[in-house]
């Protein structure tokens, strides 16, 4: 909601972008329900070891081995909060956050066949 917020107060638009394959760029160390992961939950911070094509320098990201795909969908209308001081109200920032939601699974729904996930789901939590 802090992106919602910000493109609210400054007029900017947001354009909705899904990764196919993102997820498989970087392997990760111990995820869901490890004793890491629950560290992480009780920190408030994410905790996570990570490495990429070689594990001696994690940071350069492997090539997924089925592609990426990255589909960019039409930016949404530009506007700003309507208050004077400029910050936008709780109803705004949903109502902007509900849109941006439903054009990004429409752009995943749009595209999840070409990516090779023709029954694919895109769950926004």
């Amino acid at each position: 909601r802090g992106l919602v917020r910000l493109a609210l107060e400054t007029g900017a638009r947001l354009t909705p972008v899904y990764v196919f394959g993102g997820n498989d760029l970087f392997f990760q160390f111990l995820t869901s329900n490890s004793r890491l992961a629950r560290a992480s939950r009780r920190c408030g911070a994410s905790i996570t070891f990570f490495w990429g094509r070689w594990w001696w320098f994690p940071v350069v990201p492997r090539a997924p081995p089925h592609g990426m795909v990255i589909a960019m969908g039409e930016p949404l209308p530009s506007r700003r909060a309507a208050a004077a001081d400029g910050l936008p109200t709780p109803a705004e920032i949903e109502t902007l956050s509900k849109e941006y939601e439903e054009a990004l699974v429409a752009l995943f729904n749009a595209y999840k066949a070409d990516a090779g996930d023709p029954d694919g789901e895109l769950i926004v939590i």
